[in-house]
Order: structure tokens, then C-alpha cells, then sequence
């Protein structure tokens, strides 16, 4: 696949989820949607993956993706966390020009209404299914280096949480670092930025995923 390829499926991507939303009872659970937080890339050195946007940009679903990766110039929480992690762990030049970032679930929500997202049944999990194969769909072509998921909701959109391996578990709050593959490509899990992640545990998973992009990994299946 070449650039204009990857191109053309994450236009696909977009294309069917604004055919979806218009079908019955599928638009009345979605205000806003994001597929990609900034350009597709092939061979990035980096994948992330978190839940879902949480929904406080007021301007209409882009029919694409944008121009620039959004979380490089956020007003919001996530995205001024995820700059001063990456600098932090002097990764700030992979997260500028070397990361594609995806929602699990396209759909934005605000993050007190994440647990409706995870209904086994209905609308809503009919969104989780079709983005889920998206995003699977999509990282399988990009081909990343390294893949960073923040936590467990999208690791279990993706149907991936019973693969990590090397845990770390803390009582009371729930993995915060493990190892793993995702579509092929080596992966870290990161507790989510927004619900309480400790600095030192973003390091932790940030120092990983320096390794992977630094050194490369073999792939696995």
C-alpha cells in the first residue's frame, strides 16, 4: 500500500461513518465523530489510540481527517498532558512529525457518559463495533512502529484485553502499564491521561515507547 492508497481507505473510513450515522437510530446517540486526530501515515513511528474524543470542540465532524495532528496545538487536558509527557520523555519530535493518533470509538462523548459507550447492545455498541474494525483495519495498513493505548475502555473496543502481558496492576485503580501487540505492531497500555494517570506512570510507558520507535521490534502476528 502507498500513501495515496492509505489515502483513499481513511477517506473510506470517513465516507461510511457519515453514511452510518444517517441511518435509523444510529445519528441520535452522536453529536460530534472523530476517526483520526490528525493525517494518516504510512510507517509512523507511532499509533495512539485512546477511547474516544470527549467531545468539547463545538465545531461540526470533519467529512476528513485535519491537516495537522490536533493534539499539537489542544486547548483541552488531554492534549496539553500528552505535549508535557512527550517532552518530558524527549519524545516531542516523534509526537510532531512521526504519530497518527485514532479514536477506539468515533462518536465523542464526554467522558461521565464513557460507560453508555460500553452497552453490550443498541446503537451505541453498534458504533463500537464498526469503529473498532476501522481502527483495526487502519493501523494493519499504517504499519506503525509502536502502538500507545490509553486505557481499558479502548482496549476492550478493540477486543485486546485479555491480551497484555507484563502487568502493572494497582489496587483499586486497574492496570496502569502492560505489554502487548496491536494489529501486528508491538504496544504499550497506559492508564488514561484524564482519569487519574500519575506522572511516573506515563513515563514508565512513554520510556517503552521510546525503545520501540528508537530501536525497533520485531513484529509479531
Amino acid at each position: 500500500m502507498n500513501q495515496n492508497q492509505l489515502k483513499q481507505l481513511t477517506q473510506q473510513a470517513y465516507d461510511e461513518a457519515h453514511t452510518l450515522r444517517e441511518q435509523p437510530g444510529m445519528g441520535e446517540v452522536v453529536g460530534r465523530m472523530t476517526l483520526l486526530y490528525g493525517p494518516p501515515q504510512l510507517h509512523p513511528d507511532l499509533a495512539l489510540v485512546s477511547f474516544q474524543g470527549g467531545a468539547e470542540d463545538p465545531s461540526p465532524s470533519l467529512r476528513t481527517w485535519p491537516p495537522r495532528l490536533r493534539y499539537l496545538d489542544s486547548p483541552y487536558r488531554f492534549g496539553r498532558k500528552l505535549r508535557r509527557h512527550f517532552a518530558d520523555a524527549g519524545l516531542s519530535s516523534v509526537l510532531e512529525s512521526g504519530t497518527v493518533a485514532l479514536a477506539a470509538v468515533f462518536p465523542e462523548a464526554p467522558a461521565r457518559d464513557a460507560a453508555k459507550w460500553m452497552a453490550r447492545t443498541g446503537p451505541r455498541a453498534e458504533w463500537r463495533s464498526f469503529s473498532s474494525v476501522w481502527v483495526r483495519r487502519l493501523l494493519r495498513a499504517m504499519k506503525p512502529k509502536a502502538v500507545l493505548l490509553f486505557g481499558q475502555n479502548a482496549s476492550v473496543s478493540l477486543g485486546i484485553d485479555k491480551d497484555w502481558h507484563d502487568e502493572t496492576i494497582i489496587p483499586r485503580r486497574g492496570r496502569v502499564f502492560a505489554r502487548g501487540w496491536v494489529c501486528g505492531a508491538p504496544a504499550v497500555y497506559c492508564h488514561h491521561l484524564s482519569q487519574g494517570c500519575k506522572d511516573e506512570e506515563v513515563a514508565r510507558c512513554l520510556r517503552e515507547i521510546g525503545l520501540l520507535v528508537d530501536g525497533g521490534h520485531a513484529r509479531g502476528a
